[in-house]
């Protein structure tokens, strides 16, 4: 996969480098957080002189290394400095028409136990202006990978945790890990009205065999190949760019699945999401 620097020097090769205004040293002895900085920052400097396609990659650039910054901000405790990096992230992101990373990073925000409630509204306003719309469409490979962990490691199997582990794992990945438009946090809901989407989905598989439930456990059914070929192309899209996240998603699946119905709804009270969305809202 190509790194970030490369792509900088391919929209700036030598030849043109004399075009490319640098205002803020890029060095990266500096340390990660002030490099990162003055690279976006020169990039954003640059930006009207370059021609559409130029654009789009600094774009990318630019939005990905917001929500790198965003992410030492938090670990670092310097939360309005993260909100800025995010507001300019979804910004970048807007300007490609990416609306569906913009709308992952407002809706992450309001997840994120460390932010104070005015940043929290800010996103959740966002959301609720409609300036940018996700797909309408949605895939089920992602869920299908969810339920594909549950069968082959013999999880216990409960509506509300398999129905709400794409929330609990959205909350715990990083900003710069939700890029990745097949992670998909579907719909919130508080026990006992289950996320219907989802419900729904799986009332699906079991009508077309590809799946069988019985007790607190999953099966495999004659046409599992439905829910097999959803999750390797969930899986082969996170290994390819991302080993570590895929261990990550792997193990917030595991660490869920445990929970009972209490400790599910001790959880939805202290991230407050409900708060902000009606019960059994879908997220779109």
């Amino acid at each position: 996969m190509i790194n970030d620097f490369t792509r900088q020097r391919k929209l700036f090769p030598n030849k043109k480098y004399k075009k490319y205004i640098k205002i803020f040293v890029e060095d990266k002895k500096m340390g990660k957080l002030r490099y990162l900085n003055n690279v976006k920052s020169n990039l954003i400097i640059n930006l009207e002189k370059l021609n559409l396609e130029e654009r789009d990659l600094a774009l990318q650039i630019i939005g990905k290394y917001e929500l790198e910054i965003a992410d030492i901000e938090i670990k670092n405790n310097n939360f309005e400095e993260a909100y800025d990096a995010l507001f300019s992230a979804i910004h970048s992101y807007f300007r490609l028409d990416n609306h569906e990373i913009s709308y992952n990073i407002a809706l992450r925000s309001i997840l994120e136990k460390n932010f104070k409630k005015t940043i929290k509204n800010k996103m959740f306003q966002l959301i609720k202006d409609r300036t940018f719309k996700p797909e309408s469409y949605r895939s089920f490979d992602y869920f299908k990978y969810i339920v594909n962990q549950y069968i082959i490691n013999n999880y216990s199997y409960k509506l509300q945790n398999i129905n709400k582990v794409p929330i609990y794992i959205f909350q715990n990945l990083k900003f710069n890990e939700i890029r990745f438009p097949t992670i998909n946090p579907y719909t919130i809901s508080i026990h006992p009205i289950y996320s219907k989407e989802l419900t729904r989905h799986l009332d699906i598989l079991e009508q077309y065999n590809a799946i069988k439930r019985v007790n607190h456990s999953l099966y495999q059914g004659k046409n599992y190949y439905l829910v097999k070929g959803s999750a390797s192309a969930f899986q082969s899209s996170i290994l390819k760019d991302n080993s570590n996240l895929y261990k990550k998603i792997n193990y917030l699946i595991e660490e869920f699945s445990h929970w009972d119905t209490n400790k599910i709804k001790e959880w939805e009270k202290y991230i407050g999401i409900l708060n902000y969305f009606p019960t059994g809202e879908t997220i779109k």
